[in-house]
């Protein structure tokens, strides 16, 4: 008999339907979700809500800028030291 397909017995396999990985043991029922609440909305929990999204997105946003101004200032020097430089020596 198919170990993967005997549930029976408890040193049966089962095969995990999201990942594949193979599960030595009973099948465990699956944790029901809850449903989140969309329609009560009060103004802590959009507070809160904003707050966890800045939190969230500043630190990245502000490395993209500074890396954004970083280039740009390291381009426009490099525009300034294209013309040649003229090396005076005193003379011998």
């Amino acid at each position: 008999m198919d170990r993967e397909r005997n549930f029976d017995r408890k040193s049966s396999f089962w095969r995990c339907s999201h990942c594949g990985a193979r599960f030595m043991g009973p099948r465990v029922p699956e944790k029901k979700r809850r449903h989140h609440r969309s329609h009560s909305r009060d103004s802590l929990s959009e507070s809160l809500t904003l707050s966890r999204l800045i939190k969230r997105w500043a630190f990245p946003l502000v490395v993209i800028l500074v890396t954004i101004i970083a280039v740009a200032f390291v381009l426009d020097r490099r525009n300034q030291d294209t013309r040649p430089r003229i090396v005076v020596t005193p003379p011998r």
